[in-house]
């Protein structure tokens, strides 16, 4: 009863005005010094509660014949190779209207993890304002009420290119910091330090799609196999990938020999294929993007690439939303 109560006070529109077509009538999210000549390479801010959410679609890609499959139970147990995936979902305000979009996510620390920056920063409707995690649902963990983010911290290019922004797959790299720290359960992925070019190899995807398993959709890890490639132009590595993805599978860990090479982007129609953000590449230092959200939590902060804190950048489209900057 609740929740029929809930829903029925969620602002409606004719079932014609798609949201595609509402998000379409707003201007773009426009910042204060975070045009396309800013230093910022990483922008960052403090999450809320969570809100009342109406779903936003996504984009991706089944690209092969390739049959993607349920990961066993066993290696999602916790402290097993997979305890460390997990849903996202996260929450935006639009006008008098709330938006969610969900992918996938994974732990890179104690305190933080990986995921693409679409799904927190909306090219219309800007930051999110709140954002929960949720293990596989086979492990029993948190479903009655999730984890939730409590700062983010998202690659700029994401925001200030004006020709490219939110379309960069290179870039589309965001981590979120937990509000309490993982414990022993939950298997810290490693990453790569350095990935560079190369031709073609077998990846592994893993993450959580919301068309499979039928008897639970999106609630059960799915693992996805494909090859990948590494391309390198003007010093900005681009993954490319004939991984199966479906929506949800965004923010997923791209793995080669079970090192971390990529977070999944989004499909790329023109090519045919899919994307990946490397990892430690392209400014998405893992490192880096560790130290800002400690600096938004108060924390020591140590940045690797020379790092220091910009003003910060105010909401012009959004007014309230004020974004820290660092270089």
């Amino acid at each position: 009863m609740e929740k029929q109560l809930a829903m029925a006070l969620l602002p409606r529109w004719p079932e014609e005005y798609s949201i595609h077509q509402y998000l379409a009538s707003l201007p773009d999210a426009e910042f204060t010094g975070l045009g396309s000549e800013s230093a910022a390479r990483i922008a960052a801010w403090s999450l809320t509660s969570g809100m009342l959410p109406v779903q936003c679609e996504g984009i991706e890609g089944i690209v092969t014949c390739t049959p993607r499959h349920v990961v066993d139970r066993e290696l999602i147990r916790q402290g097993k190779e997979y305890s460390g995936v997990f849903t996202i979902t996260s929450h935006f305000k639009g006008g008098k209207r709330s938006f969610k979009k969900t992918g996938t996510a994974f732990a890179v620390n104690k305190f933080h993890v990986l995921t693409s920056a679409h799904l927190m920063f909306d090219l219309k409707l800007g930051p999110a304002k709140s954002a929960f995690l949720l293990p596989d649902e086979r492990q029993g963990r948190y479903w009655d009420r999730g984890m939730p983010c409590v700062a983010v911290a998202c690659h700029a290019n994401h925001i200030k290119i004006p020709e490219q922004k939110g379309r960069r797959a290179e870039n589309d790299f965001c981590m979120l910091a937990v509000a309490d720290a993982f414990n022993s359960g939950v298997r810290i992925f490693k990453c790569h330090n350095e990935p560079s070019s190369f031709d073609y190899k077998d990846g592994l995807i893993v993450g959580f799609p919301k068309d499979m398993p039928d008897n639970s959709p999106g609630k059960h890890l799915i693992s996805s196999k494909g090859s990948m490639c590494c391309s390198e132009k003007d010093d900005v590595l681009s993954i490319n990938h004939m991984i199966n993805t479906e929506e949800g599978n965004s923010g997923s860990p791209i793995i080669i020999n079970n090192l971390v090479v990529g977070v999944h982007s989004r499909f790329l129609a023109a090519k045919g294929c899919n994307a990946a953000a490397p990892v430690n590449r392209n400014g998405n230092r893992i490192d880096d993007f560790s130290a800002a959200l400690c600096y938004m939590r108060g924390q020591p902060a140590e940045f690797h690439q020379g790092g220091r804190v910009l003003e910060s950048a105010r909401g012009v489209t959004h007014p309230g939303d004020v974004l820290t900057l660092f270089t």
